[in-house]
């Protein structure tokens, strides 16, 4: 049985395989068949060629996903977080809600569910961690280290 899912990379050297055949004189259909891929699936792979050779091979799509609706507040809350951090302040999603809904009005009439989905969305693209609320770890490691000794 033939794959259903091909990651790009994968895509990319079917394609190469394709062109060799093709320059064998094997017809496209007959080249997809020896493969066992569908003749539509090449024709779509080679139409996105130049896109799909910008993208990591081991992504499946050449999508990038849906745009954040608070694209324009990025820099602001990161910003914001980052200096929260330097000055030893804890950091919560609901803190973060807040702020974004402080310079955004139409964030702030969006349901708590989606505003939480939001800020992680934000948080997980920009590989910003937040730790559980509990006060250990809230507490500085120096501090801690600093207790043990």
């Amino acid at each position: 049985m033939a794959r259903k899912r091909y990651n790009i990379g994968q895509k990319l050297k079917l394609l190469d395989e394709i062109a060799k055949l093709r320059q064998q004189g094997y017809s496209l259909r007959k080249a997809a068949a020896s493969l066992r891929v569908q003749p539509t699936q090449i024709r779509k792979w080679t139409h996105n060629r130049p896109v799909m050779q910008q993208c990591p091979r081991k992504k499946k799509s050449i999508c990038k996903g849906k745009v954040s609706a608070i694209k324009h507040l990025e820099q602001l809350l990161i910003g914001w977080c980052l200096d929260q951090r330097a000055e030893d302040i804890p950091i919560t999603y609901a803190l973060l809600q807040v702020k974004a809904g402080q310079r955004h009005e139409e964030f702030r009439q969006r349901p708590e569910k989606s505003q939480y989905q939001m800020i992680r969305a934000l948080c997980r693209a920009n590989e910003i961690v937040l730790r559980c609320v509990t006060h250990q770890s809230q507490r500085r490691p120096q501090d801690v280290a600093d207790e043990a000794l």
